[in-house]
């Protein structure tokens, strides 16, 4: 499934505000006239998009399941879309299940800022050296703890997580960074992409992703950037049929 996370106070259920997981149950509700809770594979924070989000329910629907889809993407807002719907597995679970999630952080590097674009990327005049943010990110790969990219963590929190994929590329006047890790922090990618921009725009040197990484002190690492340019792209599940793979260009 997909979402413009920009009204929304993130995926998760909270009284008395908007959020994505309160739309879906209630689209659902409304279908099946049966009342459920949605799981996702990534609470996304306020904010942020997802062109590639999994979510799981449980329900007593007895047609077919393109049935459901058609009606579900018929009565939810036009803020939130279903992409492909079928049925899982009992053992099947959104989160618990997942081997991996990808997310990307895009920069709009322009001189002057897009009225377009300003819901889903981050605007930069300077230009950026896309390179050398990725040839720092390439640090991040491994089985790391990221505590220094984390925000508000208990001290003895666990902050370890394997990222598996990063990378910095310019597409045009966009420029994108993509990791994919087991699990994210909350404001790890954002704190990343911080981190990543000093670099990129010459104010720290390339061995400064590594040093803040090693360093596991918050004070190091960049700013938390906004979340309008984060997207959840991909979720991946071991031997699951069906959700070895999120297709990301499906929901662009």
């Amino acid at each position: 499934m997909a979402y413009d996370g920009t009204p929304y106070s993130g995926f998760q259920v909270q009284v008395g505000k908007p959020t994505v997981q309160a739309e879906l149950e209630k689209a659902i509700e409304r279908i099946t006239r049966q009342a459920t809770r949605v799981v996702a594979a990534g609470r996304t924070d306020s904010g942020v998009h997802a062109i590639g989000q999994v979510i799981h329910f449980r329900s007593d629907w007895t047609h077919h399941t393109a049935d459901l889809e058609r009606a579900l993407n018929a009565v939810l807002p036009d803020t939130i879309a279903v992409a492909a719907l079928e049925r899982a597995e009992a053992s099947f679970h959104a989160r618990y299940s997942a081997k991996s999630r990808c997310y990307r952080y895009d920069i709009l590097n322009t001189a002057t800022r897009s009225p377009i674009q300003h819901r889903f990327a981050l605007h930069r005049s300077k230009r950026l050296d896309a390179d050398a943010m990725h040839t720092a990110l390439q640090s991040l790969v491994g089985t790391h703890d990221f505590r220094a990219f984390a925000a508000g963590e208990d001290r003895d929190a666990v902050t370890v997580r394997d990222v598996t994929r990063v990378t910095c590329r310019r597409s045009g006047e966009m420029v994108r960074i993509t990791v994919e890790a087991n699990a994210f922090l909350r404001h790890m990618m954002r704190r990343i992409v911080g981190t990543a921009l000093e670099i990129g725009e010459g104010r720290k040197r390339t061995e400064h992703m590594k040093d803040v990484l090693t360093s596991r002190d918050k004070a190091q690492a960049g700013p938390t950037i906004p979340a309008k340019g984060l997207f959840l792209v991909r979720v991946t599940y071991p031997g699951t049929p069906g959700f070895d793979t999120t297709n990301e260009d499906l929901l662009k």
